[in-house]
């Protein structure tokens, strides 16, 4: 594992097995992370466009759990419709903000 890292056997001392599992995973996950780049990057490079949705990194990336991925809204008429009646003045997200004259300061 330290062979790995790149530690000699001289780096070895004062490091215990859970640093070295610590820093392996480290490792591990920066090198996913550019790994994942490159093959989102060819993936979309060769994907039709028409039948097919771009992917992202992270679903090449193991050290991402499903879960931790991100949700993508697709932009249509009908979630800017949705996104107008949130945020428009008087839409159902929308708060009122204190437009009186008075403030009070604590």
């Amino acid at each position: 594992m330290a062979g790995s890292l790149g530690i000699g056997p001289a780096g070895l001392r004062g490091l215990t097995l859970r640093q070295l599992l610590w820093m392996a995973e480290g490792l591990g996950r920066e090198r996913w992370a550019h790994t994942s780049l490159i093959c989102a990057l060819i993936a979309n490079t060769h994907r039709d466009p028409k039948k097919q949705k771009p992917v992202k990194p992270d679903d090449f990336n193991p050290y991402v759990a499903p879960t931790e991925r991100a949700e993508v809204i697709e932009v249509t008429p009908d979630t800017i419709a949705l996104m107008r009646q949130a945020f428009a003045p008087g839409g159902a997200g929308h708060r009122e903000q204190n437009t009186s004259s008075e403030r009070t300061h604590p």
